[in-house]
């Protein structure tokens, strides 16, 4: 527990350095580096190397990690597949590392850089917000869902990045590399979609109407009989997605159908984070006024908040899609605590950071309180 705790404090309080160092380099809040330029500083490649080994020297962290492992290390050793069912596009890369002799952590060491890489890239003209996403990635609930959906999380990395295409109206680029996500991970046939919606929801800046929808959503997810009368249809899409597993599941077991969300310390502290988020939205976007990037998280932020609640109560199956838009719930929240220092609202960013930085924390204690000393939460460097 211990352990787990100081790795996931300590990375995140240095990756809040790195970021912080960079943005002193520069006299104008409007003054930014070239790509060349912000990939080639110290403090962008520290980030990198850092996230890249705390992702690499991990060993049983993440519930799918250890098939992740098996899948690789077979593949090597034997030339046979663990879980033939994975993408091409995934597989493609995992046979050049294992062909050409790299042990399993190398592998993973080169997703999280990934991961890192394409979300710092989108960041670049918002470097204030990057010191708050490098400690948010690692103090909040990030890691540890990027760490078990290793193909999942790859997408929704470049995802990210993809953004900066439908800003600059790069729409048939945008199209092309959404479309070859799919080789990763079905679920980036959601990415179309999402974006079109997220055009549309932007015009909307009144959080009144935010409330409501949201407050509709959670009262909804209360009775998920409700959402039960559409299963057969979801099943058909979530299968296409890459999800077939979780629907044999769903279709099989009574008890996987639906799993009832107890509220506690993490889940309230979730919910206070989507509060935030909907309350300060006109505030943030007339803040961050003409600041496109911003417009477009922040929307597709609002989708994954109703969306959550709507489908909490719900079998796990249910929930994986939305996982597409969570990093954009924190470079949201990034935005959100810069202006809550700029604008000098400390004791609101005080609550914000506390119900936000607690969560990987809060996580471990419970697993160590419940004695599962087994669990994927808990960090685990390769053994020796």
């Amino acid at each position: 527990m211990i352990l787990s705790i100081t790795v996931y404090t300590l990375v995140g309080v240095m990756l809040f350095y790195f970021g912080w160092h960079y943005n002193q380099r520069f006299a104008l809040p409007t003054e930014h580096h070239t790509v060349k330029e912000f990939m080639l500083s110290w403090e962008i490649i520290a980030s990198f190397v850092l996230f890249s080994l705390i992702t690499g020297l991990r060993y049983h962290t993440g519930w799918d990690h250890e098939c992740y492992i098996q899948d690789y290390v077979q593949y090597q050793n034997e030339g046979t597949l663990y879980r033939p069912d994975f993408e091409p596009g995934f597989r493609l890369v995992e046979t050049i590392f294992a062909k050409l002799g790299f042990h399993y952590s190398v592998f993973f060491g080169f997703l999280g850089l990934v991961n890192i890489f394409f979300i710092y890239i989108a960041l670049r003209k918002n470097r204030e917000i990057i010191p708050w996403v490098g400690l948010l990635i690692m103090v909040g609930p990030y890691f540890l869902h990027l760490v078990n959906s290793l193909r999942q999380g790859i997408v929704e990395c470049i995802f990210v990045a993809l953004i900066l295409l439908v800003n600059n109206r790069r729409y048939l680029l945008f199209l092309l590399c959404a479309l070859l996500l799919v080789s990763i991970h079905k679920v980036a046939l959601l990415i179309i979609p999402v974006i079109l919606l997220a055009k549309y929801l932007s015009k909307f800046e009144n959080n009144k109407h935010l409330f409501v929808a949201y407050f509709v959503c959670f009262i909804i997810g209360q009775f998920p009989v409700l959402i039960s009368w559409t299963i057969n249809g979801f099943s058909d899409v979530l299968a296409l997605l890459g999800y077939h597993k979780y629907v044999r599941l769903f279709n099989t077991n009574p008890l996987y159908a639906f799993h009832r969300c107890s509220f506690g310390v993490i889940s309230i502290s979730l919910i206070i984070t989507h509060l935030f988020l909907i309350y300060y939205y006109p505030k943030l976007r007339e803040y961050y006024n003409g600041n496109k990037f911003f417009t477009i998280c922040s929307t597709l932020t609002l989708i994954y908040v109703c969306y959550f609640v709507l489908v909490m109560n719900t079998s796990f199956y249910f929930k994986r899609p939305y996982e597409l838009l969570l990093p954009f719930i924190v470079i949201a929240s990034a935005f959100l605590m810069v202006y809550l220092l700029k604008t000098k609202r400390f004791a609101q960013l005080s609550v914000f950071c506390t119900v936000n930085f607690s969560v990987a924390a809060i996580t471990v204690f419970k697993v160590a309180y419940f004695g599962m000393a087994d669990s994927t939460d808990f960090y685990h460097f390769i053994p020796l």
